[in-house]
């Protein structure tokens, strides 16, 4: 889409892709009644940004939105140069527009996308952080908790966490981040790396069944007799 204007800036050629494009008479943009055609929002802004390229006889580049034939809007590219005499004054200025919308609207949609994309990755940092806290809240409660606990993780059964009761099953062996094989090998060929497997194949639980063992405290009974034991013998009869 081609036109061209006089050196006051008053447009007075339009070709017939410009025509065509536009539905318009050639009569109904010259001067400044090509404004017409612009979306009433962009109408002012172009104007001035034109108004501004004459009075400098500086290089005219705008973006606005063109009514076609059809009556949709879409946004255009125009750039304008000034033919200059010898005498460096303004002769003519020769422009042309040339249809961007699409490529308008996929940037729109990338800058959409990135947005979005920059609000999920906020909103998954800000669940990882409440997660991690929840996870330090859980193992704080369950580290003073008078019960054996572990937490292992993967096929291996690495040791991500136990209880303090849990570290005195070890005999002071180191287990966060060792395998259950590592901190009791002993335990490799009983049938528990198995079972461990099972649970984590299958996430149902475990629950051993048929042996009950029954353990009291004999310290004193054990002092009293060696008290006993070593009394010396009284007298016979």
């Amino acid at each position: 889409l081609v036109w061209t204007a006089t050196p006051d800036g008053l447009r007075n050629y339009f070709n017939a892709r410009w025509l065509t494009y536009t539905g318009t008479a050639p009569a109904a943009n010259l001067g400044e009644g090509w404004l017409e055609a612009l979306h009433p929002d962009d109408r002012e802004r172009v104007h001035q940004q034109w108004r501004a390229a004459v009075a400098s006889g500086q290089p005219y580049q705008v973006e606005y939105r063109l009514r076609r034939h059809d009556g949709e809007y879409r946004w255009m590219l125009s750039r304008a140069t000034a033919d200059h005499a010898p005498t460096g004054e303004v002769r003519l200025w020769v422009g042309g527009v040339v249809d961007v919308h699409e490529e308008r609207r996929m940037v729109r949609e990338i800058l959409e996308a990135n947005e979005e994309q920059a609000v999920l990755s906020d909103q998954a940092y800000q669940n990882f952080k409440l997660v991690q806290q929840q996870r330090h809240m859980l193992y704080n409660l369950l580290l003073h908790a008078p019960a054996y606990i572990a937490i292992t993780r993967g096929p291996e059964h690495r040791y991500e966490f136990v209880s303090e009761q849990f570290m005195r099953l070890t005999d002071g062996r180191p287990v966060i981040g060792r395998t259950v094989a590592e901190v009791y090998p002993e335990t490799v060929g009983q049938g528990l790396i198995k079972v461990l497997d099972q649970i984590l194949t299958t996430g149902r639980p475990y629950q051993g069944a048929g042996i009950t063992s029954y353990a009291y405290d004999v310290t004193e009974l054990v002092r009293l007799r060696q008290q006993l034991a070593s009394r010396p013998a009284g007298p016979s009869a």
